[in-house]
């Protein structure tokens, strides 16, 4: 059976994936990692571990060191934080043994950045960008967007 841990278990977007990895026909044992230990996590997963902030210290030891302990094969981030995280410590984790769900270097590094991201989208012709200002003048912005 495979080992799946689900980062941000107690969010809607980690215990949601946790969720529909259960409803799958193959059957997966499933690690929620979250930083509350008061959650609904455990509720959708087979073990629940409590998670340092992924701001401190010593954290991306501790998720290869969990890795290695429930020899995990895929780790699925939840939240933005943990991919920055991960971004910055790429080459350690990729030596853990386990595979990372994980866009690419290039749009994680542009992302950083809202604005610069939404730039990039502009001068691209994306048509799902959303029209957005800098501005914190209403005048500015009832001109620039009007009102409802």
């Amino acid at each position: 059976m495979k080992n799946i841990v689900v980062t941000g278990a107690s969010g809607i977007i980690g215990y949601g994936i946790l969720k529909s990895l259960r409803m799958s026909k193959t059957p997966y044992n499933l690690i929620g990692l979250a930083i509350y230990e008061d959650s609904v996590a455990p509720g959708f997963c087979d073990v629940f571990v409590k998670a340092p902030l992924t701001t401190e210290e010593g954290y991306i030891d501790w998720l290869v060191d969990l890795i290695k302990k429930y020899k995990v094969d895929l780790v699925i981030p939840s939240f933005e934080g943990e991919i920055i995280a991960w971004a910055d410590n790429i080459d350690k984790l990729n030596q853990s043994g386990a595979k990372l769900l994980f866009n690419n270097s290039f749009l994680i590094d542009l992302c950083r950045d809202k604005w610069e991201f939404y730039q990039f989208l502009k001068s691209k012709n994306c048509p799902y960008a959303i029209p957005s200002s800098l501005s914190t003048d209403f005048d500015d912005l009832k001109r620039e967007f009007g009102l409802p």
